[in-house]
């Protein structure tokens, strides 16, 4: 069993595992309900499919429950059987829960590459631009500040927002792990979050709870 990573806050968890399985390997190790095997058999590439499963390892894992999940009316998870929020993200090689126990859930994992740089442009807002200097060309400060807005947007559970006009992320200086506060626009008012982080050679992950 991969579990890459697991961190413990009170009443939150989270976890990371490292896909490393193929799809029939992954499968033993879940419990599967029908509607599960019906949103299983919607998903044709065989990378998510394998990216779906290893999720609900995890969430079967730090909810000792059947993963059967739903999907509030703006695509937020939930687990009808349990009180709890949860937060889910995958990419290519690996797959992040995280579980909490009042505040709402948010987590986002990618892996290395410069794909998140070339498109910095998008996302990063000018006065981002400006207070980090290096923040379009280098990688992991891109890929930091991309999950970041990535976990904001999970949290704040409110479609439409823009993460160049309606996210900010505070100065930081990225190390291998460590902390940042970004900033979150409803209306005409700013909340702050404080948000953690983690970078490594094959990933990137932010979370908040």
């Amino acid at each position: 069993m991969p579990l890459l990573l697991k961190k413990v806050n009170n009443q939150d968890v989270l976890a990371v595992w490292k896909i490393v399985e193929n799809e029939t390997e992954l499968s033993r190790m879940l419990t599967f309900s029908e509607q599960m095997h019906r949103q299983l058999d919607t998903i044709l590439c065989r990378e998510k499919r394998l990216e779906w499963i290893a999720s609900r390892i995890l969430l079967q894992h730090l909810t000792q429950c059947v993963p059967c999940v739903a999907y509030n009316p703006n695509g937020k998870p939930l687990l009808p059987s349990k009180a709890n929020h949860i937060s889910i993200s995958h990419t290519k090689g690996f797959a992040a829960v995280l579980v909490t126990g009042s505040k709402p859930a948010g987590i986002d994992i990618e892996y290395s590459s410069q794909r998140i740089a070339r498109i910095a442009p998008r996302f990063i807002s000018d006065q981002e631009r400006y207070y980090m200097l290096r923040a379009c060309q280098d990688e992991q400060i891109c890929s930091i500040i991309w999950c970041a807005k990535e976990t904001l947007y999970k949290v704040a559970d409110t479609p439409g927002l823009s993460f160049k006009r309606d996210m900010y992320i505070e100065p930081f200086h990225p190390t291998a792990k460590g902390a940042l506060v970004g900033k979150l626009k409803f209306g005409h008012i700013w909340a702050s979050f404080f948000l953690n982080y983690i970078a490594t050679a094959d990933f990137y992950l932010v979370w908040r709870w």
